[in-house]
């Protein structure tokens, strides 16, 4: 996973969570009728919806990208199997003996 994908879920984990903290703000203050208020309320709901859908984006991005390195991945295999079989066994090989040393 590059970076750049590990940062898109942090955010999108963060913009989730700030979604759900402003949507409790918003149920607190229902009973409140102070104009203030009131103008407050509104643009926070305005706000809330433009990060859930921002959410929303992020997290397809990082389904499909996910999805496109498994079709990569599976064609480099099938396009390679013995190479793959290869490599397979000696990453098997490391880490056998990694493991054994301890």
């Amino acid at each position: 996973m590059s970076q750049n994908e590990l940062t898109a879920d942090k955010i999108a984990g963060e913009m989730t969570a700030l979604v759900q903290d402003a949507e409790a703000l918003l149920h607190a203050t229902s009973g409140q009728s102070d104009s203030k208020i009131a103008e407050i309320r509104a643009r926070l709901s305005g706000a809330v919806a433009n990060a859930r859908t921002t959410c929303r984006s992020l997290q397809g991005k990082a389904a499909e990208q996910v999805r496109h390195g498994l079709e990569t991945t599976d064609a480099t295999v099938r396009s390679h199997p013995w190479e793959s079989v290869g490599v397979a066994f000696a990453v098997g090989l490391v880490v056998g003996v990694l493991v054994g040393r301890r």
